[in-house]
């Protein structure tokens, strides 16, 4: 069995599901369960107990999380609570289960799904994945190389980051039309466009299933495509890199 529970920890839901690793598709059903308001370690922990559970048939685990992680430790906490940073979710998860489990930044999960059977399958020109939520998720492909663990989310413009001018949620919060945000998507793109040249854009989120709405009013010298994995993205791409982890 090729089989591995693919995680992906959103600000508003967690979605998971058994994936093939080698095909790149979920294997059962794509389910979801409310994540928390501000999800504290212990309670994530809880959920993960309760998700393995679940699929007993499962023996590895990929997690996609919305933060910068480096060996199983969370290093940021932009839109979740704070006690996560410098915890150790990996060694954690040592301590209740003998599941070996990886930790990966939530936008590099769905960037690999993408990149190997989605929008970027075969290519090898300069393609940003950006994952369009609570904030916005960024990572670049150069000649077949990832370079994750971006947050440029986060990049200064004017008195707003990135991720508050045109995030899924900013289009909430802010009160913009569709047209609107479109018209502020434009501006981070421009930006990004500018300081790494990207040959394509990939739009994911589940903003991107929406893309028939909005797609025809995205400019940009580099092509823009929506993603080809949706919902699914961050949980096949999370698989699929701990499957290759574990591996080694």
């Amino acid at each position: 069995m090729n089989d591995i529970l693919g995680i992906d920890v959103g600000g508003s839901y967690i979605k998971f599901a058994s994936v093939d690793s080698n095909a790149g598709f979920v294997t059962g059903k794509l389910a979801r369960q409310p994540t928390p308001a501000r999800c504290t370690p212990a309670q994530l922990l809880s959920q993960l107990e309760d998700i393995s559970g679940l699929h007993p048939d499962c023996g590895r685990i990929g997690v996609a999380f919305p933060a910068i992680v480096r060996d199983g430790i969370v290093l940021t906490a932009t839109n979740i609570d704070t006690s996560w940073i410098g915890f150790n979710l990996v060694a954690a998860w040592r301590e209740r289960s003998s599941t070996e489990l990886v930790l990966v930044h939530d936008s590099d999960a769905a960037g690999v799904a993408e990149m190997n059977f989605g929008a970027g399958r075969g290519r090898s020109d300069r393609i940003m994945m950006l994952t369009l939520g609570t904030g916005i998720g960024t990572t670049l492909f150069a000649d077949g190389h990832m370079y994750g663990n971006l947050e440029l989310g986060r990049l200064a413009m004017g008195e707003l980051e990135a991720e508050q001018r045109a995030s899924a949620r900013a289009l909430a919060d802010r009160g913009l039309t569709l047209r609107e945000w479109a018209d502020e998507l434009n501006a981070v793109l421009a930006e990004y466009h500018r300081l790494l040249w990207p040959d394509v854009f990939i739009i994911g989120g589940a903003i991107s299933a929406d893309f028939a709405e909005f797609g025809a009013w995205l400019k940009s010298p580099a092509e823009i495509l929506p993603a080809k994995l949706g919902n699914a993205a961050g949980v096949v791409g999370a698989a699929v890199m701990a499957s290759r982890r574990l591996s080694l």
